[in-house]
């Protein structure tokens, strides 16, 4: 949620309570285009609307799979 509120093209942060992270983004930004630079960095989430995106992580997530989610995060442009 940190990372994702970092990020110049997400507007907000839903609090974070549990696995799972909601964002949305700034009006004009596209949620599936984002899903998709992650995709392409091997990090999967999910479209949640037009300009919201979920992440969920689980028990099979372990360290270096957080370390590549959050380097996708943070690299992908807006």
């Amino acid at each position: 949620g940190e990372a994702l509120s970092r990020r110049s093209d997400v507007q907000d942060v839903l609090p974070v309570e549990t696995n799972i992270v909601v964002a949305s983004l700034v009006p004009g930004a596209n949620a599936a285009a984002l899903v998709a630079q992650f995709k392409e960095q091997g990090v999967l989430s999910a479209v949640f609307g037009p300009h919201t995106v979920r992440m969920v992580t689980h028990l099979g997530i372990d360290d270096q799979a957080l370390e590549q989610a959050l380097a996708a995060i943070c690299s992908t442009r807006p």
